[in-house]
């Protein structure tokens, strides 16, 4: 699994196939194809042929991997008669006696049970790779000739496979190449690659991808330069990467660092709002308790003056009660309404109400009289009076004092 995640990110799951071939007149076009990898699936996406180099270079994405075919006028492709066991620089020498190894680039390569080479000036090859080079793009693989088809021409049942400048014959019964020359004319056929149509044009592209995705063993002096190609385009990925993964790490971290600053300072706002309602309120309670410690005082003081005046009231009323009068009750400042929920409660002031019974009508009316003489009493008012027995009345009095 961490193997591929690997590959993922060293060459991701897309891949462009591009064939630079050329026509009988000895021009240069591009067959162009775009695959992407689902699961175990490849998917076709793209494919165009252009017939000029800066219209097919502003198509070419960077950071996907690029596998290119090269079937140029210069690339000579045979079959070889030597025995399996011969290969590379011996197997090249073999077939093309003398030849300067300097100046070319050579494959070896596999088709079905045949065993074919290419050979191209590098010349041919690195011009174009400069100027790919000048446009940012980095190839990761190379074919030379036929080279991109031996790793497709397994799955082709056809008898016959046309390329944009190759025309094979095969012997299926055998699995041998019967032919292998060049063709003057793209022939226009639909392949069936395990369920993938491939038209004929873009054959090539396309094998230049599955020759990267699943590698034939062949012998080549390419190998030098693919792997500087290929060592500069992961570079290049993993570096682009790596500077996505930071500014979005760097604006995650920014975000929560928002989100975080953010979360806290409400908080922040939210106690300081409750600081200053907390201290309006005690600012409140204060201003209220300063006026009820006021009032308590004051009441003290009335409540002591008061105290003194009911006392001296009492005991002028006491020295002068008869016998056959007894007091219930006697209530200083009373009520003047009933105390109710939303209604302030009144006193009915310098008044002593005196509530009692008396068994002797006389007596009670002497005892009025001596109170009326009383200098700090200004009036006394009867309230109440009602016979409960024969030899007993109910009576109630108001009597208004000296402030």
């Amino acid at each position: 699994m961490f193997g591929n995640f690997l590959k993922y990110i060293q060459t991701g799951s897309s891949f462009q196939g591009l064939e630079v071939f050329s026509t009988p007149d000895r021009s240069h076009h591009y067959a162009l194809i775009l695959i992407r990898k689902k699961k175990n699936e490849l998917v076709m996406e793209q494919q165009m042929v252009y017939e000029d180099w800066e219209t097919m270079a502003r198509s070419l994405k960077s950071n996907l991997p690029l596998c290119i075919a090269f079937s140029l006028e210069g690339i000579i492709t045979k079959k070889t008669d030597a025995e399996k066991r011969v290969g590379g620089e011996a197997l090249v020498n073999h077939m093309f006696p003398n030849i300067n190894f300097d100046t070319i680039f050579f494959e070896t390569y596999p088709l079905l049970e045949d065993t074919h080479i290419s050979i191209s000036k590098k010349k041919s090859v690195l011009e174009h790779l400069e100027r790919l080079e000048k446009v940012n793009i980095k190839p990761v693989s190379l074919f030379l000739g036929c080279s991109a088809l031996s790793a497709i021409v397994p799955y082709i049942t056809n008898s016959t496979i046309g390329t944009n400048t190759f025309s094979l014959r095969i012997d299926r019964s055998t699995k041998k190449i019967v032919s292998l020359q060049a063709s003057e004319t793209s022939v226009d056929f639909v392949y069936e690659l395990n369920g993938l149509a491939i038209k004929s044009q873009f054959l090539m592209a396309f094998g230049a991808i599955l020759g990267y995705l699943s590698p034939v063993a062949k012998n080549s002096n390419l190998s030098g330069l693919l792997n500087l190609l290929r060592t500069d385009f992961t570079n290049k990925r993993l570096f682009s990467l790596l500077v996505r993964f930071s500014l979005f790490l760097i604006l995650g971290v920014l975000m929560a660092n928002f989100l975080i600053f953010n979360h806290y300072f409400n908080k922040v706002q939210k106690l300081r709002e409750l600081t200053s309602i907390t201290e309006n309120n005690r600012e409140i309670y204060q201003g209220l308790l300063e006026k009820v410690t006021a009032k308590e005082e004051r009441l003290k003081t009335i409540v002591s003056h008061s105290s003194s005046k009911v006392s001296y009231y009492l005991d002028e009323l006491a020295s002068r009660i008869p016998g056959t009068i007894r007091l219930e009750q006697l209530i200083y400042q009373p009520l003047a309404t009933p105390v109710r929920e939303t209604k302030p409660i009144l006193l009915e002031k310098n008044k002593i109400k005196v509530i009692g019974t008396t068994q002797d009508h006389v007596s009670f009316s002497g005892w009025i009289e001596a109170l009326e003489e009383l200098p700090w009493i200004h009036s006394i008012q009867t309230v109440d009076f009602d016979y409960e027995k024969s030899n007993r009345t109910r009576f109630g009095i108001e009597i208004s004092c000296d402030e």
